[in-house]
């Protein structure tokens, strides 16, 4: 005579098909009882094994973005700390690149605020030379003088250096145009007055022409 499996309900009585009832897993014993403990789950049976720490510190091969000036010995420091640290390739160069992103943001404010800087001493200085009666005369021959006997490196580096606008180098290019521009200093001296012409035809004593 065959049986069924028959679960016990209140009062002692079991009814057919009803699943035995099962004691949740203590802390010790986990879900070993489970036969699909152990199977990975989906989306985990594709998944790459996790990275490693390199063999030594040099293996950490870091990339940084275009034009970075790295600083080789602070690197060698970096990886030496990261493989002392454990740390994977992928955590090394996401804290290598944190940092450069961090010194990058450091430089760019630096910079700012050295043109900041001289953008206000030379606004300050023209303010100071337009004041100037004759600024507008002067200004116009310094700048030909600069063109004339300077040169593009000398006018680039005044820009840079904001001398452009020093007062004192201003009035030395004001002197120069003005001292190049008198005839005794281009031609030798200018000629004096030319003689009547009696003078030219008998000569200033009266005697005849000169060289007669």
């Amino acid at each position: 005579m065959e049986t069924q499996n028959q679960t016990p309900t209140e009062g002692g009585e079991q009814t057919e098909g009803a699943p035995e009832p099962k004691l949740n897993p203590t802390a010790l014993t986990g879900d070993q009882g489970d036969a699909d403990g152990d199977k990975p789950t989906e989306g985990e049976t594709n998944k790459e094994p996790a990275a490693e720490r390199p063999e030594q510190p040099d293996g950490y091969k870091l990339d940084f973005a275009e034009g970075t000036q790295v600083d080789t010995a602070l690197l060698g420091q970096f990886q030496k700390t990261a493989h002392e640290l454990g740390l994977t390739l992928p955590q090394a160069q996401k804290v290598a690149t944190l940092y450069a992103e961090h010194v990058a943001g450091l430089g760019q404010k630096h910079q700012e605020a050295q043109v900041q800087a001289i953008n206000d001493y030379i606004e300050a200085k023209n303010a100071e030379l337009a004041k100037r009666p004759d600024f507008q005369a002067e200004v116009v021959l310094a700048r030909k003088t600069l063109k004339e006997f300077g040169s593009p490196e000398l006018a680039d580096a005044l820009q840079q250096t904001a001398m452009g606008s020093h007062p004192a180098l201003f009035d030395f290019m004001v002197k120069v145009g003005k001292a190049l521009g008198e005839p005794a200093f281009r031609g030798g001296g200018a000629p004096g007055p030319e003689p009547p012409l009696h003078e030219r035809v008998w000569g200033k004593d009266g005697l005849g022409p000169p060289g007669a």
